[in-house]
């Protein structure tokens, strides 16, 4: 019995560390995906007013947001039925994405950081099978995953703070709220907002899968720390 749970523990620790690569690969192409300029973030396409035919449509990328006012009533370059009104800021300033871009990229460094530490950790381990050096890599790898995980989580919440600030004060009506035609719950978060908040999730399920690796690898990993001696084997005469 005692056999077949340590043989158990064995694959788990074999698998473990699959699992998590595939994992971080797939958050590094989320976030890559969700910094391309072509894909949106958020969209408001509403009736501004009940049965008034008055619409406001817009939509944000990382990189530019675009108002379908300044295209003379056109969507996805067809007209567009209604009228529709401005939503968005005339010339307003985009730096407020300026952070969460580069938070994301960071991200995509931290993660990609856990991803290298992760494969040095399995291969060096299966080369020296040295416990000592495999569970430094292990544990610094866990930090750089939680790094990226919370630089994520932090990239789509000051995005969501920032949204507001880019729509016109005639539409937000801060000072005369009965009139207001923009209402920020209304707000449809799109794919690259989706693929981020993903991301974070993934790679700190992945964090989980590496702590659980580490508590595993220490007591039942093969290999020898640094300061065992290796035992000398007497063939039989």
């Amino acid at each position: 019995m005692v056999e077949m749970g340590k043989t158990v523990v064995k694959k788990i620790l074999q698998i473990l560390p699959v699992i998590c690569i595939v994992l971080l690969c797939v958050s590094i192409v989320m976030l890559t995906v969700s910094l391309d300029p072509g894909v949106k973030w958020n969209e408001y396409h509403k009736e501004l007013f009940p049965n008034s035919q008055l619409f406001g449509y817009y939509f944000n990328t990382l990189w530019s947001s675009i108002d379908v006012t300044e295209f003379l009533g056109k969507k996805n370059g067809l007209p567009c039925t209604g009228i529709y009104m401005s939503l968005l800021k005339p010339r307003y300033d985009e730096s407020w994405k300026l952070p969460v871009r580069s938070a994301l990229h960071q991200a995509i460094g931290l993660v990609s950081a856990t991803l290298f530490l992760l494969m040095v950790s399995v291969i060096t381990n299966d080369v020296i099978k040295q416990k000592l050096f495999s569970t430094i890599t292990k544990v610094i790898a866990l930090g750089t995953g939680i790094s990226g995980g919370y630089l994520s989580i932090k990239a789509i919440s000051e995005y969501k703070r920032g949204i507001p600030e880019a729509i016109s004060l005639i539409a937000r009506s801060l000072n005369d709220p009965v009139n207001r035609y923009y209402f920020p719950e209304k707000e449809e978060m799109q794919v690259g907002y989706n693929l981020a908040k993903y991301s974070a999730v993934t790679t700190i399920i992945c964090c989980a899968l590496i702590l659980g690796n580490i508590g595993l690898y220490i007591p039942f990993g093969e290999g020898k720390w640094i300061w065992q001696k290796k035992s000398t084997v007497i063939p039989d005469t």
